[in-house]
Parts: C-alpha cells; sequence; structure tokens
C-alpha cells in the first residue's frame, strides 16, 4: 500500500521510535514521585519543554502536555474563555476550524459564551475587513487555524495580529498542520496548539502552549499534574518521542522543502491536463496536500478505487470521516452537497518516493481514462 494520507497522520521516523523506546525503558518514572526514578522523570520532562521552546521561540513555562491535539484545543480555549469571562463572553471562530475547535466552541455556546463565526471566501480565507466587522467590545478571544486540514488553505495570521493586539483580544491558532512543515507566526499569538503523530511522532500526544503572561483558568478544579492544566500523569516516552520529531522536523525542514516542492509542482503540472479542481488557494497553501474534485466522480469513489489500486488516500479530514454529511467547510467556502461529496484528499510526506507518486499519477490518468468506471 503507498501511502497518501499524511495530513492524517504520518508513520513515526526511526529515530523517534529509537528515543522513545529507550525514555520507556530506562526512565519510566512518574514525574511527580518525589523518589530519584522520579526525579528523572521529571528532568526529561522539563529538558523537553526547554528544548522544544528554544525550537519554536516560545517559554517552557507556558508548555502543557495533554493526549491529542484535540483535546489540546479544547483545553486551551475553555481555559482562556473561562479566565477572561468577566472582560466579555464574545468569541470568534470559523466554519473551517477542526471538528475538535468547532465542537469546543459549542460547548462554549452551552456555557452562556456568545460565538461568532467570521465569513471566509472560497478558499477558505478570512480577509482582516471581515475580522473586524466581527470584532464586539466584549470580545475576548479569536481562534483561527495557521493551515486548514481539508482545504489546505495557509491563513495570513500576521495580518489579524495589529487589530487584535489594539482591542486587546487574545489570539489563538490550532497550528497542528503547520508545525515542521511551514513557518508560522508564533511571536504574534498568545496560544497554540499541535500533534506529535503530524510530524513524525507518536499518537496520543499533543502539545498546547499558553503565554505565561496570559492569565488562563483550569477547565477540572483540584487538578495538581501540570499546573492544573491536565489531570493524569504525564507519559513520559511520547513527549521525549514528540521532542524528537519537533527537532527532526526542523533539522531536515530544507530537504523536506525540496522534496515536497518537487512533487508538489510535478502533480500541479499534469492537473492541467485533467478536469480537475483544486480546493483551497492555489499558492497559498501546504504543498504537500491537494484537495481535489474529479467533475462527475463522488471522492468516495475515488477513494475506494484509489484503496483497490494500492494507495491510500482520504476523502477529508480522518476526525469526521465515519460522519455522512460533508465537512461544515464546504458550506462555509459556497460548495453545493454535490460538489462537497466529489472531494478527495491526497497528501505525501517525506517519505514519499517519486516512483509512488508517478504510480498514483498513472492510477488517476486511467480512472478519468474510464471516466470513472470501476478499474
Amino acid at each position: 500500500m503507498i501511502y497518501l494520507d499524511y495530513c492524517a497522520t504520518t508513520p513515526m521516523s526511526d529515530y523517534v521510535k529509537d528515543v522513545y523506546v529507550t525514555v520507556a525503558s530506562q526512565f519510566y518514572g512518574n514525574p511527580n514521585s518525589l523518589h530519584d526514578v522520579g526525579y528523572e522523570a521529571s528532568n526529561i520532562l522539563e529538558q523537553c519543554k526547554r528544548q522544544i521552546a528554544n525550537l519554536l521561540h516560545i517559554d517552557p513555562a507556558g508548555i502543557f502536555f495533554t493526549g491529542s491535539a484535540s483535546e489540546a484545543n479544547f483545553l486551551t480555549i475553555v481555559s482562556l474563555a473561562l479566565a477572561h469571562r468577566r472582560k466579555g463572553r464574545h468569541l470568534i471562530t470559523t466554519k473551517c476550524e477542526h471538528p475538535s475547535v468547532l465542537s469546543t466552541f459549542r460547548y462554549l455556546e452551552s456555557q452562556q459564551f456568545d460565538v461568532s463565526y467570521v465569513p471566509v471566501n472560497s478558499y477558505g480565507q478570512v480577509s482582516v475587513d471581515a475580522l473586524m466587522e466581527t470584532i464586539r467590545e466584549d470580545t475576548i478571544l479569536v481562534s483561527i487555524a495557521h493551515s486548514q486540514s481539508v482545504l489546505g488553505t495557509i491563513q495570513s495570521l500576521e495580518t489579524f495580529a495589529e487589530p487584535l493586539v489594539t482591542y486587546d483580544i487574545l489570539f489563538h491558532s490550532d497550528c497542528t498542520q503547520s508545525i515542521g512543515k511551514v513557518d508560522v507566526p508564533i511571536r504574534l499569538l498568545h496560544s497554540l496548539t499541535m500533534s506529535g503523530h503530524k510530524i513524525n511522532g507518536p499518537k496520543g500526544i499533543g502539545l498546547a502552549y499558553i503565554d505565561p503572561a496570559i492569565q488562563w483558568e483550569p477547565f477540572l478544579s483540584g487538578v495538581t499534574q501540570q499546573s492544573g492544566f491536565r489531570q493524569g500523569t504525564v507519559d513520559i516516552p511520547s513527549v521525549a518521542a514528540f521532542t524528537a520529531a519537533i527537532e527532526e522536523s526542523f533539522q531536515h525542514r530544507t530537504a523536506y522543502d525540496q522534496h515536497i516542492t518537487k512533487l508538489h509542482h510535478q502533480f500541479k503540472e499534469k492537473m492541467m491536463e485533467w478536469p480537475m479542481i483544486l480546493e483551497g488557494h492555489p499558492s497559498n497553501r501546504l504543498k504537500h496536500h491537494f484537495g481535489l474534485r474529479l467533475h462527475g466522480m463522488e471522492g468516495q469513489f475515488v477513494m475506494l478505487e484509489a484503496n483497490r489500486a494500492g494507495f491510500a488516500i482520504s476523502t477529508g479530514t480522518a476526525c469526521s470521516s465515519s460522519h455522512h454529511e460533508p465537512d461544515p467547510v464546504f458550506a462555509a467556502i459556497g460548495r453545493t452537497k454535490e460538489e462537497a461529496d466529489q472531494f478527495f484528499r491526497v497528501s505525501f510526506g517525506i517519505s514519499t518516493t517519486e516512483q509512488e507518486f508517478n504510480a498514483f499519477i498513472d492510477f488517476l490518468q486511467q480512472l478519468i481514462d474510464r471516466k470513472g468506471e470501476p478499474m
């Protein structure tokens, strides 16, 4: 099976696996324990925080580890909203966010917060004017993902920073699809979230960052771990492996960019010969991501035919693929249900070879030549 679903998850690299096994074997203590074994685990945790902080240029005191980026999104956004609710209860996001972000805002609506969804253009981008029209006197937080998992569009977060600072509004971004792949303006954010398994790290580990200068309030009271941010023993082997994955992604960034750019241009040139539509922004996008539509073919059909031919692709974000209704992002960008049903996603990584990618291009050419008939 040729794997082309890197936006859903990525394989762990050999280096990351080695780090995980070493730490799991030698530093298995609970970092909250007071004996030497616990101290060793705690020391590993603090070293990982410092290493990540150096790579991302953030304060290690603001780093918290979670069970996933989805959990990190929930705890971060809720903790910030609770801490600043006396100032106001108005929150802003978009309909193009990850399901975990959208469900978090639905929860906050049930807690008497008022949520506005700023409109996006046909590429899924937010304009400064649209954001400014949505801001109110009681707005306390804006959450906009840096890059969109379904469309691949990258938001120009830099353009939002000045008005948000002017109105003293907190700025959060889900950077799960971006970290390690493209530059992220982290210095402009009050908080961000990311995941281990999107950058060749382990599953079951996420990261939340909140600038230590920003007040937050724990979702649960009486929690002693990680300054009360999240209950449960920290998974030290996963934290170490996650740290190794971030380190590796930064070390290999140049080679990654060169490889991904080559495959990106190769595929885009071929697309010009096909009756195919690229969703998302044509240039300001993740280069390893293609959100596509073939006229007259359902994305589910393309995905199943690809699977039969030995290629793993998707029809959208893996976190909502079990639902039969189209992702709300398509309604947000003005697509009909029929157009949304045509969507499929191809995403590749540093391990994807030119031979594998050419084989997939040949598969699509054959599918198009057969006019959608099963192969």
